[in-house]
């Protein structure tokens, strides 16, 4: 009997170099690698850097050679954990993050009616701090993604 592969899920800040930013390097991940991807945010400067942030899932050792196979074309690859976090003392439950979230990472608890923030849903996409009004939402700027729009 067969046993089922495991499946792989991540969010991760992908830059590119500017020599690569014209590349189908996203192409080759699908068709080699079996992979399916979403994009969370996209980003060029005008030196032709790219930024990418997206959601990757597909049979946990494909999805492993598919990072691999990025950082082998000189992509920085940098998983998104812990990129945006909350400071529980700080928030005082106004609700401001919620209809930003693109994830559903941020929700209300329908007794209690504080809000409640789902690290492991989170895509790092960065609009909650943005709109946080006592910066309980912070993101993390190891990432180099801060102010990355959508």
């Amino acid at each position: 009997m067969e046993q089922e592969s495991k499946v792989y899920r991540r969010i991760i800040h992908l830059t590119f170099p500017p020599e690569n930013s014209g590349n189908p390097v996203m192409c080759h991940l699908v068709r080699r690698y079996d992979i399916t991807f979403n994009i969370v945010a996209a980003r060029t400067t005008p030196g032709k850097e790219g930024y990418l942030t997206i959601e990757i899932w597909g049979e946990e050792g494909n999805c492993i050679d598919a990072l691999q196979y990025l950082r082998d074309e000189g992509i920085i690859v940098i998983s998104a954990k812990q990129h945006v976090s909350r400071k529980d003392e700080l928030c005082m439950h106004c609700g401001m993050c919620l209809a930003l979230c693109p994830v559903g990472a941020l929700s209300i608890d329908p007794k209690s009616r504080l809000v409640l923030f789902n690290e492991d849903d989170c895509t790092a996409c960065g609009m909650c701090p943005r709109v946080c009004p006592v910066n309980a939402m912070q993101a993390d700027s190891l990432s180099g993604m801060n102010g990355m729009g959508s």
